[in-house]
């Protein structure tokens, strides 16, 4: 339950949560398909505005100096 919950805090589920619910919505009234598309997609975008995403960086941290290259090394046991 709380990996559901921590969950409800990441913008990806909330624009996930938009979508499905406009395909829902698209299934029960297909003649407004268009205006459920674009409003979808304006709620969307204006959720990436107003969360802030928790994910962690995809970009590793580059060491400044060869110092902290040597000092990581050393601390992970690795011999270089």
């Amino acid at each position: 339950m709380e990996y559901f919950k921590s969950r409800l805090y990441e913008a990806s589920t909330w624009r996930g949560l938009v979508f499905i619910l406009a395909a829902c919505l698209i299934k029960v009234f297909p003649q407004m398909k268009e205006d459920i598309i674009v409003g979808a997609f304006g709620f969307a975008g204006a959720i990436g505005l107003l969360f802030k995403d928790t994910m962690a960086p995809l970009i590793p941290v580059i060491p400044n100096s060869l110092e902290e290259i040597k000092n990581s090394a050393t601390s992970t046991g690795e011999q270089k």
